[in-house]
């Protein structure tokens, strides 16, 4: 994995004149097989390597990066060391981490996932097609699988030094259910797993009733109430995106979180706590170590709605003059970030009949397609899958609604969370939400 070529990079950069060298490797093994209209339609292999390279002198700092093999990889730690020179002081930057120990993280690496073969692969996807064309009405329109074995290296100045390995099992399908030959209504899910133990029959299956339900949808009825029930795929695209945003410490340290004058005050309702956990047993995002070599941890955000903490990386951790939360987030060909992890809404204890009970007139949304300003919260976008409810019953489809309003003030707003969160949007954990102010327009 190039660790011999890391350690004479950072070796060089030293020798130039760098007085901190921070030198990453990341590899990666992807095959991913494509479905379209109702078959496999292609297969791509794809093997990538790479190297990036942060040189700090004084306060100045550069990053450079090349994909390897690299014939003068070497001589990229001198480039690097140029680049430092020439950049502009950072009068906040401190010092690249020390050593620590990585944190215990169970389930992220699978040597039964790493060694599926092409015809295991094939075998999924012809699981998935099947199930997903069981329904009647229903085809498959696109889908894919993806299986990944990714490993990661980092070394610095300092000594410190860190590696993990994962893999990765993800699918999605996107059906489409027909009248008269006709494409109706869609219907889309995916999954991810680190092990090779996903259910692609109840995926397909899923996706496929989910589209047929939607068929015969009807315009949304005036005084359909002020109330929005949004399942974890709309919830977390809507809600939560613009809250991991706002809690990151580069953010609100910067003045531009809507939270930069307000910690530990109440800024959500009193029902909802927040955790950001990068040790989570299985997570898609969890790992021992962060993008820098720091230490994952389980963090708390929000604490029944009051504002707790915030995600740091070394660099904002030590302007604000606490600890890392190991929320450093990049790969090796981009600079270091703030990020969250595995982003976890904890579930309430409400089901999804008693969630529509409370409802009692509304809507259920299923899927949202717009656009979300993850700096200010705004939303605005239509319901691509949504029914109308009425003393807590599904009635019917609607069709495309417009749903708009602010992610901040919808926090507030939320009356009550279902008992069941999973894996959604960019990692984001959640369970289904009630909501009150989001703005409805047929």
């Amino acid at each position: 994995m190039y660790t011999d070529l890391a350690e004479k990079v950072l070796k060089k950069a030293e020798r130039a004149g760098a007085d901190e060298v921070e030198v990453v490797v990341e590899s990666a093994r992807d095959t991913e097989i494509v479905m379209k209209r109702g078959g496999i339609h292609s297969e791509k292999d794809c093997r990538t390597a790479a190297m990036g390279i942060r040189v700090i002198i004084g306060k100045k700092h550069s990053f450079t990066s090349c994909n390897l093999p690299f014939q003068n990889a070497e001589n990229l730690a001198e480039h690097a060391v140029f680049l430092a020179r020439e950049t502009v002081e950072d009068a906040f930057w401190e010092h690249l981490p020390y050593r620590c120990s990585p944190a215990e993280v169970e389930g992220i690496y699978s040597q039964k996932l790493a060694e599926l073969s092409y015809e295991g692969l094939f075998e999924l996807a012809r699981t998935l097609l099947d199930s997903a064309s069981s329904i009647k009405d229903v085809d498959m329109e696109e889908g894919h699988i993806k299986h990944s074995v990714e490993a990661f290296f980092i070394i610095n100045s300092h000594g410190l030094s860190g590696r993990y390995e994962t893999t990765t099992l993800e699918a999605d399908v996107l059906c489409a259910a027909k009248r008269s030959g006709q494409a109706e209504c869609m219907a889309y899910d995916y999954v991810s797993s680190r092990s090779p133990d996903c259910d692609f029959t109840a995926l397909g299956e899923k996706v496929a009733r989910s589209a047929r339900a939607s068929m015969g949808a009807r315009k949304l009825q005036s005084g359909a109430g002020g109330k929005v029930l949004l399942l974890p795929d709309p919830a977390s695209e809507v809600l939560f995106t613009p809250l991991a945003a706002a809690v990151s410490a580069e953010a609100y340290l910067r003045d531009r979180s809507p939270f930069s004058q307000e910690m530990g005050d109440e800024v959500a309702s009193d029902i909802l706590t927040v955790t950001d956990d990068g040790t989570l047993p299985g997570g898609c995002e969890s790992k021992p170590i962060d993008g820098e070599g720091s230490a994952t941890y389980n963090t708390v955000i929000i604490e029944k709605g009051y504002l707790s903490g915030l995600l740091h990386s070394e660099y904002t951790a030590n302007i604000a003059g606490c600890s890392s939360t190991g929320n450093a987030v990049r790969t090796a060909t981009s600079d270091v970030n703030v990020g969250p992890t595995n982003f976890i809404v904890q579930k309430g204890g409400v089901s999804l009949p008693e969630l529509l009970e409370e409802l009692g007139e509304g809507l259920m949304v299923e899927r949202f397609s717009g656009s979300v300003d993850a700096t200010t919260g705004l939303f605005s976008g239509v319901c691509k899958q949504a029914h109308y409810v009425r003393k807590g019953e599904i009635i019917h489809p609607v069709k495309e609604v417009t749903l708009s309003g602010d992610a901040f003030q919808a926090l507030k707003t939320i009356r009550l969370l279902g008992d069941s969160a999973v894996p959604e949007y960019q990692g984001i954990i959640t369970p289904s939400c009630l909501v009150e102010g989001i703005e409805m327009k047929r």
